[in-house]
């Protein structure tokens, strides 16, 4: 199985994120960002409903779009591509790109997109060989964002409310990777178990009148607990309950707040065929109420991203048939499976309009 990249990212991949308030009404269109493998070659794009739109980046190498916005008729993605020696951050406005600095010589990528007026605001990191630096970019400009240490971090989601720009990720420490925020340039960190400190991020954020949503996990010793931080106060979220001796993972990818309820997506382990080990598959939260979507009945899958629109839960990601993952999103529960090639597919980002 093609790896399509790596599990911070694609816990960070989180994440599409959009206002609230989007426009009430029958018929609503899904958006959504993801990257296909096409003879061995990750492909970045987005489908506007079932219609694939293909994004450029160099024309020979990998590529991935990772986060969505739309405003007014404008569809904005952000990503990567690479140049055949290092990744190279970029947003897209349709298929045209624009890339952003790195330090020109290592990987970086931009994992995160928000509108906000005129204003193109990206987040992600950069890498200068031996650390991520998290950073956000507005327009073309980078700002890199303080960590606990030396250690670095990545920065995996953002969300502008009220003109100030908020970044969610996790820092390096001596005891692991600490989940955190930062509003502007002033950093936050969120409490993780004090017991076994382990490691923890925060995969996505949301705010709203002031409050500040972020979603994510954090590690004891013998498990990952999906939760989400408000206003720094954790709530953990349930996974099924395993046998005796048994610990399942859980991880919350994405975050969306609407009408008062807090819903999170994302992949728990669950065992679907008796005597076989547990997988991950797809699932979201509202509240602490964990739903099921469904996938193949047998094999992995996971939620990526979410969106509430209209009282309806969106939420995009993938399933495995055991030989493919496919990428898809579900609507109320319903899952539509999304053309891309004849190999792995994912979608990490959405967004309705």
């Amino acid at each position: 199985m093609k790896k399509l990249t790596s599990l911070t990212v694609l816990l960070a991949l989180a994440f599409s994120f959009a206002s609230a308030a989007a426009a009430v009404g029958a018929a609503r269109t899904v958006y959504s960002a993801g990257s296909y493998f096409d003879k061995g070659v990750s492909k970045a794009c987005y489908w506007k409903g079932a219609v694939r739109v293909e994004l450029p980046g160099d024309g020979t190498h990998s590529a991935g779009a990772l986060s969505i916005f739309v405003s007014g008729a404008s569809v904005y993605t952000a990503g990567y591509y690479s140049d055949g020696t290092k990744e190279i951050p970029c947003y897209w406005i349709g298929a045209k790109r624009t890339d952003l600095a790195g330090d020109g010589r290592h990987n970086s990528r931009a994992v995160s997109i928000f509108v906000s007026g005129k204003e193109v605001y990206t987040a992600g990191y950069v890498s200068d060989g031996g650390k991520e630096t998290p950073c956000f970019w507005t327009g073309p400009k980078r700002t890199d964002l303080p960590v606990a240490t030396a250690g670095g971090g990545e920065a995996l989601s953002l969300y502008v409310a009220a003109g100030t720009v908020y970044v969610s990720g996790y820092s390096e420490t001596p005891q692991g990777k600490t989940p955190c925020y930062w509003t502007g340039t002033k950093r936050t960190d969120l409490p993780r178990n004090t017991q076994v400190p382990g490691n923890g991020a925060a995969n996505s954020i949301f705010v709203v009148k002031g409050t500040v949503y972020a979603g994510g996990y954090v590690a004891d010793v013998d498990k990952d607990t999906p939760c989400y931080w408000a206003d720094g106060k954790r709530t953990d979220l349930p996974v099924d309950k395993p046998a005796a001796m048994e610990s399942y993972n859980g991880y919350a990818n994405a975050v969306f707040v609407s009408g008062g309820v807090v819903y999170a997506a994302g992949l728990s382990q669950k065992k679907l065929v008796k005597d076989a080990d547990p997988v991950y598959t797809p699932c979201y939260w509202a509240g602490a109420k964990k739903v099921d979507l469904p996938g193949d009945g047998a094999h992995k899958g996971g939620a990526y991203a979410m969106y509430v629109a209209g009282g309806v839960v969106y939420a995009g990601g993938f399933y495995s048939n055991g030989t493919k993952e496919t990428a898809c999103y579900w609507t109320g529960g319903k899952r539509i499976d999304l053309r891309a090639g004849s190999d792995d597919s994912a979608v990490y980002s959405l967004f309705v309009q």
